[in-house]
């Protein structure tokens, strides 16, 4: 397992000793270098090609993304379902394309090399967010389903029962929360389509004609309101731009069943984003302050489930 700090080389070489696109690579061509990543170590790795007898190159570098599973994954993510997700996502042009996944979460994929990773000022911007909302109308419509079911409740459910076995003390405000939002969501009419499940900006890239999806662990087929909704509170995407986001994932006009829908899983993605704040802060192995995260989200999603109340 790996720990909290990037990879050695020597940790990358050995991890990479198992993928075959590798074998007849000299080892002395490859030059990584750190990509980010909050539970994984995301990796740009550059193959260089060598003039015999320089130190030169003949042409640019070919550029891969390699990205190791950190030590926690296990406790989240299935490997199978997810390599089986992120296929029919490459399928349907939304996601980079596959070289290598390993039982354990190794994956090696083409690097995007004309598009950019999205940060949290990207999403004011309405023409993008008209290619967002087209990216996830092309995967909610897919008749390709994925090979498992993303249940907000049960998962809300597994992670209560996770923090209690780990001892961990959650606040009654937060523990009322989960009762309150959900009692809402039973009452949502039941849909599912192939959904990313978790798109923050760090895994959406614009190539300024289209969006690409990548890190397909916590996909499944879902209700789609869950990935717009998400987006919306992980983004802070303002009630304006929550609009703008909706009218083009709807054609123009938003029906009221969905627009609740959304406002329920706004609320249902916060509570659930906390509780696996507060598991990932008790876990430690990171220097991000996922409990800072936590908090922030339970007081969001308390603005929320208010506001929802007063409907």
């Amino acid at each position: 397992m790996l720990g909290t700090m990037f990879p050695s080389p020597q940790e990358i070489l050995q991890a990479i000793d198992g993928i075959p696109f590798f074998n007849t690579i000299s080892k002395n061509r490859l030059k990584f270098s750190p990509l980010g990543g909050l539970s994984n170590y995301n990796i740009l790795v550059e193959v260089t090609s060598e003039i015999p007898g320089t130190s030169d190159t003949a042409y640019p570098p070919e550029k891969f993304v390699l990205r190791l599973p950190g030590e926690d994954g296990h406790l989240f993510v299935n490997r199978a379902n997810e390599k089986h997700n992120a296929m029919i996502a490459e399928e349907l042009g939304l996601n980079s394309k596959i070289l290598y996944f390993s039982p354990e979460g190794v994956q090696l994929s083409c690097y995007l090399s004309t598009a950019s990773v999205l940060q949290r000022h990207s999403f004011s911007d309405d023409l993008r967010l008209n290619r967002i909302a087209m990216a996830f109308r092309r995967l909610h419509g897919s008749d390709q389903l994925f090979a498992n079911d993303f249940s907000p409740l049960e998962t809300l459910g597994k992670y209560l029962q996770q923090a209690e076995e780990m001892k961990i003390a959650l606040s009654s405000e937060l523990l009322d929360m989960c009762q309150r939002i959900s009692r809402r969501a039973r009452e949502l009419e039941k849909y599912k389509a192939p959904s990313h499940c978790d798109p923050v900006a760090g895994n959406l890239l614009d190539d300024g004609t289209k969006i690409y999806m990548i890190d397909w662990e916590y996909s499944g087929n879902a209700d789609p309101m869950w990935d717009l909704a998400y987006l919306a509170l992980t983004e802070e995407l303002s009630p304006e731009k929550q609009n703008v986001l909706l009218c083009n994932y709807f054609d123009g006009k938003i029906p009221d069943r969905q627009k609740y829908s959304f406002l329920v899983h706004f609320c249902l993605s916060g509570v659930i984003s906390a509780l696996w704040g507060f598991i990932r802060h008790d876990l430690g192995n990171s220097n991000f302050n996922y409990r800072h995260y936590a908090q922030s989200l339970v007081i969001k999603s308390q603005r929320q489930l208010e506001e929802i109340e007063a409907i």
